[in-house]
């Protein structure tokens, strides 16, 4: 009984982890989609508390998270099966799945692959590590793997305490591959170095401004920001505008640059747009010309 609920305690603590995706990345780094490559022979469950366990490591160390098997699933998922194919996939068959890179909002995906080697009934060895793609750029970045584990059973081990057994060395073990990845990946992204950034995925909200002022605006952060990488998706409903700009900037310098921009324009942030960037969001709005100021009163009276 003690085994069951130590059993049922950590998969708890694996669930709860997740619902803790979606964290504020104070330092401004990239947006990680942890995706966990699950095989037939691969229990899912072995596959979620890793992968939970590497989230939690990442939050620790302030990124910002997100869960790439959820999302695959919803928008790619779905069409597979309408179409017979295996629920199962490749590492290559993600990054270059183009719904998929659409519907995502991370710059880097986190691929983890867990192996269980099993020698004979008493005893095994857990294999696991990580690749690391930038998704938005469509390239490997790095790899990282853990020394593999001896797991000896008891000779009286029964399911449950194999169970219990097997998840807290992969507890143990993911959470020494997530804390390696965070190391790695905060070496490798320096907020001022332009060379070693990762492109990130900015979505643009943009209303009021001109035909006029949106192309010259347009012109300006294609081809006169640095870091630019490419511009998709544009909607155009009136004086509404969305699309998604690819860039190496980080969010205070893109702040700044469009602050420059619009100033160009004669759009003074502040008195003729307001700007705000959140994330991976900028919304920019056109003040419009008038506004209603409203009768004077009795300022006597009440003021």
């Amino acid at each position: 009984m003690p085994m069951i609920k130590q059993l049922s305690k950590l998969l708890l603590i694996s669930i709860l982890l997740v619902t803790h995706s979606f964290v504020v990345s104070a330092n401004n780094k990239p947006m990680i989609s942890v995706f966990s490559i699950n095989t037939p022979k691969l229990k899912l469950k072995y596959s979620e508390i890793m992968k939970n366990s590497v989230f939690h490591a990442l939050i620790q160390r302030n990124f910002l998270t997100q869960d790439g098997n959820k999302i695959y699933h919803k928008y790619v998922y779905s069409f597979k099966r309408q179409a017979g194919k295996s629920k199962f996939h490749s590492i290559h068959e993600v990054v270059t799945n183009s719904l998929f890179k659409d519907k995502i909002d991370s710059e880097l995906i986190v691929f983890l692959k867990l192996n269980l080697i099993e020698m004979n009934k008493n005893f095994l060895i857990v294999d696991m590590g990580a690749e690391v793609y930038n998704i938005a750029a469509n390239n490997f970045l790095t790899s990282w793997s853990i020394p593999k584990k001896k797991i000896i059973f008891p000779t009286s081990c029964d399911k449950i305490c194999k169970n219990l057994k097997m998840s807290s060395n992969i507890v143990l073990m993911s959470n020494q591959l997530g804390e390696s990845l965070g190391n790695v990946l905060k070496l490798n992204f320096r907020e001022n170095d332009n060379n070693k950034s990762f492109v990130k995925k900015y979505k643009f909200n943009i209303s009021g401004l001109s035909t006029n002022e949106m192309l010259s605006f347009t012109d300006i952060i294609v081809n006169e920001f640095p870091g630019f990488v490419k511009l998709i998706n544009k909607e155009h409903h009136g004086s509404q505008h969305k699309w998604i700009y690819f860039s190496n900037a980080n969010n205070l310098k893109l702040k700044k640059w469009l602050n420059i921009a619009l100033k160009q324009l004669d759009l003074e942030v502040g008195e003729k747009v307001d700007l705000n960037i959140s994330n991976n969001f900028v919304v920019i709005n056109k003040y419009p010309k008038t506004f209603s100021s409203g009768s004077k009163g009795n300022p006597k009276k009440f003021n």
